[in-house]
This record gives structure tokens, sequence and C-alpha cells, in this order.
């Protein structure tokens, strides 16, 4: 249940658990006190200062323990993998059920998002602070009005993702369902968030009325080696078309059961490791420490993915007239690179901290911070302390075709342009 974000059931199943345990074998006090140390979990904290927990974990902690800390430091970017990679979708046939059900509030945002038109996105208001299950008669903003009411849940559906809809910023129809992007905010509390990759400015954008602090940081030169191939995207349609790639690896690194990480449609037809970790959910993963690994593919995302996040963030308008990434030109903190993108700069910067984010988090899995392992990464972004080998590597492994050559110039065009200092002799 945990591993599936049911946090709440899991504690429930351990309560009940314990309260059997306790009456049918109270001479075992110390597995008793266990399992009580268990199900107290974060209020046994609630006497700190300061904490230190997980992005995951952060979302779980209740406000009311969250305030009584000075500050929280979270390990990892919630922002980026948490918050705003919570997309939902939303039947029409579910929007059409609220418009006519008895909460005005629910109503209204469903009467907005049944105009929406195909393919175009929108942004809404979100309401953060209220939920109808626990604020029942309080009031919301003055764009939707009315008090909550008891009338309220008899027309949520959770099977429709309408519970939360609230909270929704952004939305697109597409293919006949919405997308929606839920927000979630934060407790005013102070929080230290380390991370190699988050980006301040989207920091800002989401948190517009706080305080966004950045420190310089200095980069530990990897105890391992990080070599990235560059001449390939290997975006999911390209890396299907290009199957030989797991020839050049096995021959490359003479080793043909070396551990693997790329999407997740690859590693269900070539079980690629024996956690079935992809990209999206690599995250905290510490098995393959010390291990050589091979990262395969540019870990592009639907562009519904990027956008939704970047039409909250920067406005409707930005996103719609630039909604379809193409081949071209970007420059990123000192780097220049060739990248299947989108024009405007700030969606730009967006989809290089998506990239960015998935391939660490993927390349982080084998410690090379700690170890002298390798790690072959195949993949058109860049990554920082990579030896890059721009020669088409796959040359010989695969008959050449028109398939083949839009990406075909991905390293000719490379430039490596390192700003001073970033990398730590």
């Amino acid at each position: 249940m945990v591993a599936i974000g049911r946090h709440k059931d899991a504690k429930k199943l351990i309560v009940d658990y314990l309260d059997q345990y306790r009456s049918e074998n109270p001479e075992f006090k110390a597995d008793i006190e266990e399992i009580e140390n268990i199900v107290s979990g974060i209020n046994a904290c609630k006497d700190a200062r300061i904490t230190v927990t997980t992005h995951a974990m952060l979302c779980n902690i209740p406000d009311e323990v969250l305030h009584t800390y000075d500050a929280v430091i979270v390990d990892e970017d919630i922002l980026y993998l948490q918050l705003l990679s919570n997309i939902k979708s939303v039947s029409k046939t579910a929007l059409e059920r609220l418009s006519t059900g008895k909460s005005t509030v629910y109503a209204k945002i469903a009467d907005t998002m049944l105009k929406a038109k195909e393919e175009e996105y929108y942004t809404l208001s979100p309401v953060c602070n209220f939920h109808p299950r626990y604020n029942t008669g309080m009031k919301r903003k003055e764009d939707y009005g009315d008090d909550f009411s008891d009338d309220d849940e008899a027309d949520m559906d959770d099977g429709g993702n309408v519970i939360d809809l609230y909270r929704a910023g952004a939305y697109v129809l597409h293919d006949g369902i919405y997308q929606c992007l839920y927000i979630t905010d934060l407790p005013r509390v102070k929080y230290i968030v380390l991370s190699a990759t988050l980006n301040a400015e989207v920091y800002a954008a989401y948190f517009k009325d706080r305080k966004i602090v950045e420190y310089e940081q200095v980069l530990c030169k990897y105890t391992g080696e990080l070599i990235q191939y560059t001449y390939h995207s290997l975006w999911r349609d390209d890396l299907a078309k290009k199957q030989c790639i797991y020839d050049f690896i096995s021959d490359m690194t003479n080793k043909k059961d070396i551990i693997k990480i790329s999407f997740k449609s690859e590693d269900e037809k070539h079980r690629m490791n024996s956690r079935n970790i992809h990209y999206g959910n690599a995250i905290g993963i510490n098995d393959f420490a010390g291990k050589d690994i091979a990262v395969i593919g540019t870990p592009y995302k639907h562009p519904i993915a990027h956008l939704l996040p970047c039409c909250y963030l920067y406005g409707a308008p930005i996103v719609n007239r630039d909604k379809k990434p193409v081949w071209r030109r970007v420059e990123y903190e000192g780097d220049s690179f060739m990248l299947n993108s989108f024009k405007e700069e700030k969606l730009q910067q967006y989809l290089v901290y998506s990239l960015e984010s998935e391939l660490e988090q993927c390349i982080e899995r084998a410690r090379l911070l700690r170890f002298g392992c390798k790690v072959y990464l195949f993949a058109a972004y860049p990554c920082q302390q990579a030896k890059i080998i721009t020669e088409d590597y796959l040359f010989g492994y695969y008959r050449e075709t028109q398939e083949c050559d839009q990406d075909i110039d991905a390293s000719y065009h490379y430039e490596k342009e390192r700003r001073s200092g970033r990398l730590c002799a």
C-alpha cells in the first residue's frame, strides 16, 4: 500500500494489527514498543526544531506537525518530482455530472472546463487550502463564491479524478479527455531543499508570494566515470527503431548482463534490471551502488507533461503559441546543444530542467561520487561531468535509413561552452 501511496490505509492496518498483537501477546513488550514507534511516525518528532525528510514523505506530514519546526530539510527536488508531476485525467462525463450537481463550487469549475477547445491550454485559480471532506462551511476564494456544503461529497467521483478538482491550476482537452495539473500548496514554514538539479526560477514561479533564496553550489568531482554518447537522441520511437544499441552496449562493455535503465516500455521488453527501474521511478534506489550502469535514451515526456506545468507557471498564452517541439539549438547554463525543444525560452528551460532531473536520478543509482564504477549514458542532453563522445557509435550496427536522419546532427552541432568553475577539479 505504501508503494502506491496509500499511506493512511497502510497505517490503519498496522494499528489494527497492533491492537490484536497487544491483546494476544502482552509479554512481548519490545515488539509492541517497536510497532508503536512505527505507528507514531513523524508525530514522534514533534518536539524537534529541525527535521530532515524526503520529498515523498513531506507530502504526508500533517500541517500541524510541520508548523512546529523552525526548518524542514527536504532531500531532492520536491517541486519537480512531486508537485509539478501531479497530472490527472478527468472525463467529460464526470464534468457533465458535476455541472448539474448540487455543489455550486464544482459546478462552476466544471462549466468553465466544458467550454474548452481541443488542444488549447487554460489556467484556473486553484484553492489549495480547502477540502470538501474537512472544511465544510468554510469560505472559498471569491472566484467561486459559495461555501462548501455537506452535499459536495455526493457529487464526487474518485474514479473520475474529480474529488480534488478545486485544486486544478491548469488543464487541456486532449483526445476528448481533460488533463489537469492539480496544485498542492506547502504550509508556510522554512524549507531547505537539497538537490543538484532544482531550478530556482521555477520555484519562484510556483511559490509566487514566497522568498526563494538560491545558494551557489560547487560540484564534487565523481570518483567514478560518466561516459556519454550524444550522436543519437534515442527518444522512445527512435530507440524502438535502433534496438541494435543493446548489441553495441554488450560489445563495448564486454558485459551482456550490464544493468540498464531506460523507458518503461523498453524495460518491459528486455528486463533491463532486477528492480524494474525505468525513467520516472528511479528515485532513492540504492541496489546498484558501485556497479556499472547503462542509461539509455533521452527521457522526453509527452508534451502535455511539460506544457501543463508551464501553463500554470507562466500563463496560457505563452504555451498556446508554442505547443509543438521541433529540432533546434538550445542554450542552457553555458552549454549549447541540439534538442527537440520549444521556441519560447521559458518552455525550453522547463524542458531541460525535466531532462536533467530524470537523467541525473538514473545516473546517481551507481553512486559515482563514492564509487569508481562507470555509467554509460546514451542521450542528447549533455550532463555535467560527462566525457562526451560524438561519433556515430552505431555505425556498422544498423543500415542507415531516412528514419535516422533527424537526429544524426545531434552531436555534430554540439558545442561545449563550459562555464569556468562549473566542474570542480
